[in-house]
């Protein structure tokens, strides 16, 4: 696992805090930008697997991690100081903690974590421990399949607070995918429940829950490998038994070409979803509006020197952000783009964008790489988003010196380009 190149984020609090964290030398290190002063780096904890951050309503930052030992930490930022909880500690050798995820709803906290056995390598244990309070507590825990290099588990929740998993689980010698939900009134989990789109041999690419608590699937499938296809069905459709509706059938259309990229990326902003995926240093993307289900033509964007961003906050650029952004962009001549969601400038010439009308009878099939079927094509490497500077530019000297200066200022124009 590379994590010197993955697991970035940028929090922005409604207090104006940009905080950043980042992976050096598989240690977490965070920065933070207030009033236009810039603070040295700081490191929170030594010789991590994997991590990932939230904001709560109230603004407070909260940072869970796996560490070397096999411990889960639970870190919280109040009252200017943070303070750890070890929540979790694996002593047998024979069991590994691999992906964690943290989520919080309303005053609840949510993390789930994936356990392997290294005695049977073929089953993954997805476990969700929570908190009201001071205690930990253990609600759920699934065995599905293991996939070589991918996550075992693809993780969204609503506006609601329901949270949502999908998962491959062998049966009969092939991969089915199914969905579970936890029911945030209920505060239990349902039935697991199959997707059930017609299609044997499928491959979920990623999926989104979006404002209208619609499931929206991202998906292919092997008699079709050309094309990437939307599956979307509303999650009231799912009975209080947790058992699928037979009158709804899951709306499915033929969205895109196919292509080899390492993760399709997806996020909603201003009632439209956003999908977006790299191939070699392009950027393609597409927006489908929630309201009218309808998608717009498929655009290319070339980039120079563009960076994965996860970007966490209530607003960006007077933009309302449904739950966060996860898409590509980059930093030039005090301009921050983020694909997707910006609009492109006449003077930002190191930006060429390209529309591009999908011709389904012209197809060029010497292009499509064929897939394993049914893998979560969400790579553990990489399911997590870089942050918006290169961590290559943080400054390790004195204040005075002229790399501090610089650096300075070009995290001044970050902030005023983001202020609101």
């Amino acid at each position: 696992m590379n994590l010197e190149k993955k697991n970035k984020f940028l929090i922005k609090k409604a207090s104006g805090e940009i905080w950043c964290f980042y992976i050096k030398d598989k240690s977490i290190y965070y920065k933070e930008n207030y009033n236009n002063l810039l603070e040295q780096e700081i490191k929170l904890i030594d010789k991590i697997k994997d991590y990932d951050v939230s904001l709560d309503s109230e603004d407070n930052i909260h940072l869970t991690c796996i560490t070397n030992k096999e411990e889960i930490c639970y870190f919280t930022y109040l009252n200017n100081e943070w303070r750890k909880n070890i929540i979790k500690n694996i002593t047998s050798k024979q069991n590994s903690i691999d992906c964690i995820n943290i989520i919080i709803i309303n005053t609840i906290v949510h993390i789930l974590y994936s356990l392997k056995n290294t005695l049977n390598n073929k089953l993954v244990k997805i476990v969700h421990l929570y908190n009201n309070g001071n205690t930990w507590r253990q609600s759920y825990s699934q065995s599905v399949s293991s996939m070589k290099n991918k996550v075992p588990y693809l993780i969204d929740y609503s506006i609601n607070g329901d949270i949502f998993l999908i998962y491959n689980i062998i049966k009969n010698r092939k991969y089915e995918f199914y969905i579970n939900i936890y029911c945030n009134n209920l505060k239990k989990w349902k039935i697991p429940i199959k997707i059930d789109l017609d299609k044997e041999n499928i491959e979920i690419k990623n999926f989104f829950i979006d404002s209208k608590n619609n499931i929206n699937i991202i998906y292919n499938c092997e008699d079709n490998t050309e094309y990437l296809f939307h599956a979307i069905k509303n999650s009231e459709d799912l009975s209080k038994s947790g058992s699928l509706s037979k009158k709804n059938k899951w709306e499915k259309n033929e969205i895109a070409k196919s292509e080899e990229c390492i993760e399709y990326k997806i996020f909603e902003i201003e009632s439209k979803l956003c999908l977006i995926w790299k191939v070699n240093d392009y950027i393609h993307y597409k927006l489908y509006d929630v309201y009218n289900k309808d998608w717009e033509n498929d655009r290319i964007v070339n980039i120079q020197d563009n960076y994965n961003i996860y970007y966490k906050g209530n607003i960006y650029k007077h933009k309302n952000i449904t739950k966060y952004i996860n898409t590509f962009g980059t930093i030039k001549d005090n301009n921050v783009y983020l694909a997707g969601v910006d609009e492109l400038k006449t003077n930002e010439s190191h930006i060429e964008l390209e529309e591009l009308e999908i011709n389904k009878n012209n197809v060029d099939k010497d292009n499509i790489v064929e897939e394993n079927n049914n893998k979560l094509d969400y790579s553990c490497n990489n399911r997590k988003s870089e942050l918006l500077i290169d961590e290559s530019n943080y400054y390790r000297g004195n204040k005075n010196n002229l790399e501090y200066k610089q650096e300075k200022k070009l995290f001044t124009k970050i902030k005023n380009y983001l202020k609101i």
